[in-house]
């Protein structure tokens, strides 16, 4: 449980470290695809995915504390508000939930590979409200058609 804003900050930090490295050894994985690694590296993601969760879920905890309203739409609309700079890690995170490579993403949000890449690249830092908005609607439906009774925010938080 994260008790102050420093450790709010270095949380935060903490996970995008780990999708980064997670993210490697995705590309590792499908760049030495004819090679016997692929057992070792899910045993590694699925490290990394239990404390990508664990981590997220504090992130979310502390987020959610931080609100001493009793109006829970209120408390949501804030918390949803101070999780709008996560979104590119979040994007990146949910695709990868969905073992989704950046071309899967891309076919389904029916973008150009390429662009998704350069995104990625630049952690969203150059992505349209509007784009990211589709990008989200092709991770929430194919989310939605393998798991209908959760919902992605499980995932992010």
């Amino acid at each position: 449980m994260l008790r102050n804003d420093h450790e709010h900050s270095a949380a935060k930090r903490l996970l995008v470290g780990l999708l980064a490295l997670k993210r490697g050894i995705d590309r590792m994985v499908e760049s030495y695809r004819d090679y016997a690694i692929a057992p070792a590296a899910g045993d590694l993601i699925s490290r990394l995915d239990v404390e990508i969760q664990r981590v997220s879920t504090d992130i979310n905890q502390y987020q959610v504390g931080r609100y001493s309203t009793t109006d829970t739409t209120e408390r949501s609309a804030f918390a949803l508000l101070e999780r709008v700079p996560e979104l590119p890690h979040c994007l990146i995170e949910a695709r990868l939930a969905l073992n989704w490579t950046q071309y899967e993403l891309a076919e389904h949000a029916q973008f150009p590979r390429q662009q998704i890449n350069r995104y990625e690249n630049n952690s969203y830092a150059n992505i349209s409200l509007t784009k990211a908005i589709d990008l989200s609607k092709a991770i929430t439906k194919e989310y939605n058609e393998r798991k209908p009774r959760r919902e992605l925010t499980d995932i992010l938080s």
